[in-house]
């Protein structure tokens, strides 16, 4: 709030000298400063009461929408981690039925070429490299990571 400067002539011999003094006030908070309040109850009798029941409804109401954020943040968590359970037991059901299904195909095929290995011993060695090939191929892919493991552990970028 800037004073404004006085009209003053100078007497002879005398300088003129022009001082401003500013006065900046800035208060914080949810409630006006105590001096604005008592101006307020000074305009309107009862305003000072009213404008801190106002605050101390506000801060009931953002108390209450914090609660139901962090409620609901909660809520949202629990569901990821009952869906990240779901999602790894049906990779591991998923893992699990395939190396049935691998073992099953090998057993056929050692069958196979055990009943064809006197007639056609080329066609039962092809029966018999098919298991023998595909446990080589477990074997190797044992070392590296499952294809939804490599998704999860990619550096970002």
């Amino acid at each position: 709030m800037a004073v404004p400067p006085k009209s003053v002539q100078p007497h002879q011999g005398q300088q003129l000298q022009q001082i401003e003094h500013h006065v900046r006030k800035i208060h914080q908070g949810p409630l006006p400063a105590p001096e604005d309040l008592q101006r307020y109850n000074d305009l309107l009798p009862g305003a000072a009461e009213r404008i801190i029941k106002m605050a101390e409804a506000e801060q009931m109401h953002r108390h209450e929408q914090e609660s139901r954020a962090m409620g609901a943040e909660v809520v949202v968590r629990e569901t990821f981690q009952v869906t990240e359970r779901e999602r790894i037991a049906g990779v591991m059901s998923s893992d699990k039925r395939g190396q049935y299904l691998g073992a099953a195909v090998s057993v056929l095929a050692i069958v196979g070429a055990i009943y064809l290995a006197k007639d056609q011993p080329i066609v039962a060695g092809a029966l018999l490299g098919l298991p023998v090939l595909g446990i080589v191929k477990a074997l190797r892919n044992g070392t590296t990571q499952h294809p939804t493991d490599k998704q999860a552990k990619k550096p970002s970028e």
